[in-house]
């Protein structure tokens, strides 16, 4: 009887995700308390009590040792390891077999992203590395989570600066945004695009020349903080429901690390630039009537940017006071299915919904335009 209290005691303690991603993370070498936590994803400044408490359930079961400042796996924890391997190998063989909706779940897990942090951060981010070539396409440079955009124009400017003009090779109808590349950063100067809702079509024109897409230079370490005013016209009001929006958009982040990002068979040394974005406004209608919305959007987004300055994995996290984007626990965990996470940030309470692979300047959505053009 005490031996299937033993098993079962360690099927509980290693019956958390977290726990599991600590052992994990300890496989190939041990590391320090806050060493681990970023491995797991963690923030040091807001995780570590949920962080200790899984740890020491750890330790306490024989499978996690500490030695001196690190902590690395017991000859116990290396059999744990092995049979976990070893269950989710099985049962991946298992679910093929049943070719059932099982193994669909698990092929999405097995998605090779593994994010592995740098202990001495080397790389910084400046103007030079971020400029545009004219005829690429590029991933989201115009901070679009899903799109590309070509440059079509390029203009070199006498302080040093660059203006550029890009459009989405995939976008039917006429738009454009204009970008200022500066050593502070990559500012959208204004986007102009149109759109069709019931039958009607609209241009719309953005502008919003405070805060940028991109800030620079980037390091670890480096704290970002924006407020900014932007303005949104609409030529047909009966096709977009408003005439015109007056925003407000408030940016807080920081550059919380340095990792080498692998995505399948590729690695990219990239810095992790955490924002959380929180946009308000006036709409004004079109018989004149005015609605004010704060927050309209509040979300935070991870972005792991290579030495470019150009995404190669996104997080972005929702929130229940997130204005058009609020979601619960449960919305969030439903729609993000198993890249679900839940974090604490700033003193609001964080789920990851989306995870975009980018594998710039060749993203999935650009391949065939690509291709036709020969870029």
């Amino acid at each position: 009887m005490r031996e299937r209290e033993i098993v079962s005691d360690i099927l509980q303690g290693v019956s958390h995700q977290l726990r599991i991603k600590i052992i994990e993370t300890l496989e190939t070498q041990p590391k320090t308390f806050s060493g681990i936590m970023v491995s797991c994803g963690l923030d040091p400044n807001f995780d570590s009590g949920l962080f200790y408490y899984h740890l020491s359930e750890l330790i306490e079961r024989g499978i996690v040792e500490k030695g001196g400042d690190v902590y690395r796996l017991t000859d116990f924890g290396l059999v744990v390891l092995k049979v976990l391997k070893t269950v989710r190998t099985e049962y991946s063989s298992f679910t093929k077999r049943k070719g059932g909706k099982a193994y669909k779940e698990v092929k999405r897990l097995e998605k090779k992203v593994e994010i592995v942090p740098v202990e001495r951060p080397d790389l910084a981010i400046e103007k030079e590395d971020c400029r545009l070539e004219l005829g690429r396409v590029y991933w989201g440079v115009t901070l679009k989570t899903m799109g590309v955009d070509k440059v079509t124009a390029v203009w070199p400017l006498s302080d040093g600066s660059v203006m550029y003009e890009v459009r989405d090779p995939g976008y039917k109808h006429e738009g454009y945004s204009i970008l200022h590349l500066t050593d502070k950063g990559l500012y959208v100067i204004e986007t102009v695009f149109q759109m069709e809702r019931g039958g009607e079509k609209t241009t719309i024109w953005f502008g919003d020349r405070e805060t940028p897409v991109l800030p620079l230079p980037l390091s670890v370490g480096r704290r970002i903080e924006y407020e900014s005013q932007s303005l949104q016209l609409s030529t047909n009001a009966k096709a977009t429901g408003w005439k015109s929006i007056e925003g407000e958009r408030r940016v807080k982040g920081e550059v919380i690390g340095q990792f080498k990002v692998y995505i399948d068979n590729k690695v990219f040394n990239c810095l992790l630039l955490r924002e959380v974005i929180e946009t308000a406004g006036v709409v004004t209608r079109e018989d004149g009537s005015r609605e004010r919305y704060d927050p309209m959007i509040r979300v935070m987004m991870d972005r792991y940017l290579n030495e470019n300055g150009r995404l190669r994995l996104e997080h972005l996290w929702y929130c229940e006071d997130g204005g058009r984007r609020s979601m619960t626990r449960e919305e969030a965990k439903k729609r993000a299915g198993p890249i679900f996470r839940e974090t604490t940030y700033a003193g609001t309470r964080w789920f990851r919904v989306n995870q975009v692979e980018l594998d710039e300047p060749r993203p999935e959505e650009a391949k065939a335009y690509i291709e036709r053009e020969k870029i």
